[in-house]
């Protein structure tokens, strides 16, 4: 007999109905468990990648309050430049002073930012892609501030060193400069000079204060869409803006603008 005769007769001799049923089954029960762990793997990395997108999300909008509340800061400082430099103004018209010069009735002003307003990268990155135009003035509102900042510093400085050499007259916390003719003659330049930096920091006092109240009102809106929150906090300027109106009519300056 030759061997694939043996090997016939082995094979008559096995339970194909024992054997065949469990390979079936392994087999099944491998692809069922492949495919089963497929489902499973592919759910936990959708579910992964969402709380991923959460995350983001979260983090980004902690990042834009951030940029809102510098936006405040900067809209507070620059109404109060503007409002100190006014009330300076209208008091010494009140007083009778109105033919003066602006710089003998500008106070030298303190209490100024120790380092400049900047936002940061992550905290404005909510406007790049759809509202660049925006991004752009807010950025630039910022550096106005700073300047503006700067322009008063250096208007104190330039006026110290000029009322340093000359006397003047106290009513409470404000005092008023006389000058005799000698004295005009005399520093007739640099009060001069002095005068024309104040008059420029006055309008750009009134049109960066105005320019500030119209980018902080935007702010809140646009986020909201941008972030998808319909929550997220939006800034009420039209008390401010009706305060600046007011007294842009009672100084005689509502013409003012950059």
């Amino acid at each position: 007999m030759v061997w694939w005769e043996d090997a016939f007769q082995y094979a008559r001799s096995i339970d194909w109905t024992n054997i065949v049923p469990s390979v079936v089954g392994a087999a099944l029960g491998g692809t069922i468990a492949a495919f089963t762990g497929s489902r499973l793997a592919r759910r936990a990395s959708r579910e992964t990648l969402k709380r991923d997108r959460i995350a983001r999300l979260e983090n980004q909008k902690v990042a834009t309050l951030r940029a809102l509340v510098k936006l405040l800061t900067i809209v507070n400082g620059m109404e109060t430049l503007y409002r100190q430099l006014e009330e300076m103004i209208a008091h010494a018209d009140a007083q009778g002073h109105s033919d003066m010069e602006l710089w003998q009735k500008v106070m030298p002003m303190a209490g100024f930012a120790s380092h400049p307003i900047r936002f940061e990268s992550e905290e404005v990155t909510v406007f790049v892609s759809k509202e660049a135009g925006y991004l752009n003035e807010l950025l630039l509102l910022a550096e106005r501030y700073a300047a503006l900042e700067s322009g008063f510093k250096t208007y104190a400085e330039r006026r110290g060193k000029l009322t340093d050499e000359l006397s003047a007259i106290m009513d409470g916390a404000v005092g008023t400069t006389y000058l005799t003719e000698a004295q005009k003659n005399r520093f007739a330049p640099r009060a001069h000079e002095l005068n024309a930096l104040v008059e420029q920091l006055r309008k750009f006092a009134s049109a960066d204060y105005e320019k500030a109240l119209t980018v902080a009102e935007q702010f809140g809106p646009k986020a909201r869409v941008q972030l998808d929150d319909a929550s997220f906090p939006i800034l009420a300027v039209g008390a401010a803006r009706a305060q600046k109106a007011q007294m842009n009519i009672d100084s005689g300056t509502q013409g003012i603008r950059a």
